[in-house]
């Protein structure tokens, strides 16, 4: 069983560009030979002008689809060019970075070698400063010892040259 429509109305034909929009089928089967005017003029110049749009609409999408892959292509060597002048900046910034690291290790060798010399050297210098001290008070006991025998040599005099040797004194004959 086929489906009836909803309503009963014979379906009014698109005017819109359509050339049997004015025809009438009940008329056409009710002829003895039935026979339908396409008006091949008018049918060809509809073909001719569909052609030719279509024909503008091909050429526009391939010229857009080339004109799309060309700009891909250029968008591609682009993003090459910068992944490659990326790479070379990540090679040159590694490179940078290994020198760095050198140069740091050496000032770490050079750092730890003026400690290593500071500390030494403080060391040199608190033995000299033990030296000195122990020096300077060896010397403050000689002086010590020095004035007290002065004193108990010659205790009326105080020269000046004591440092130095005294000539010994001539007896005179008289």
């Amino acid at each position: 069983m086929m489906a009836r429509r909803a309503s009963t109305k014979p379906r009014q034909p698109e005017k819109l560009n359509n050339p049997f929009s004015n025809m009438n089928l009940d008329e056409i089967l009710s002829m003895d030979q039935p026979y339908i005017d396409i008006n091949i003029p008018a049918m060809d110049r509809r073909t001719t002008a569909f052609r030719a749009a279509l024909g503008k609409y091909t050429t526009q999408n391939q010229q857009e689809i080339s004109k799309r892959r060309h700009q891909y292509v250029h968008d591609v060597e682009g993003l090459r060019a910068e992944r490659s002048r990326l790479e070379q900046d990540i090679q040159r910034h590694r490179l940078e970075e290994i020198a760095l690291a050198k140069q740091l290790e050496e000032e770490r060798q050079e750092r730890k070698k003026a400690e290593d010399m500071v500390v030494h050297s403080n060391r040199q210098l608190k033995s000299l400063k033990d030296r000195f001290g122990s020096t300077e008070e060896e010397a403050k006991k000689s002086e010590q010892a020095l004035k007290i025998l002065k004193k108990c040599k010659f205790p009326n005099t105080l020269r000046a040259t004591s440092h130095l040797p005294q000539p010994k004194k001539r007896r005179s004959l008289n």
